[in-house]
This record gives C-alpha cells, structure tokens and sequence, in this order.
C-alpha cells in the first residue's frame, strides 16, 4: 500500500498488487505489463479487511 501516488521511475521484474491513492500512466502500465494489480485503497481494504499480508511503503 502507498499512502500516496505511484510513479513509473524503476523495474518492475515480478506480479504485485499495489494499492494507492492514485498511479501515472507510466506506473500503471508497468505493473499490468508485469502481471500485476492496480488497485485503490479502499479495494485493498475491502479484499483484505484484516490486512493480512500488507506493507506500507512510502
């Protein structure tokens, strides 16, 4: 989870779900490209209502 927006800077070499109050263009296609998820907090929040599992980075 990123308490903030996701840019496109670095490589993204592995699936990952990332939850964040938004993402640019470049971040977003980088992390489906990857086989990954883009989603926003509040779906984070409502799959995984315990927070099993996450990491806040930012």
């Amino acid at each position: 989870m990123v308490p903030g927006k996701v840019l496109g800077a670095g490589i993204i070499r592995h699936p990952v779900n990332v939850a964040a109050l938004g993402f640019s263009d470049q971040a977003r296609k980088k992390i489906v490209k990857a086989k990954g998820k883009c989603m926003t907090i509040a779906e984070m929040a409502e799959a995984n209502p315990k927070g099993t599992g996450v990491k806040i980075i930012g």
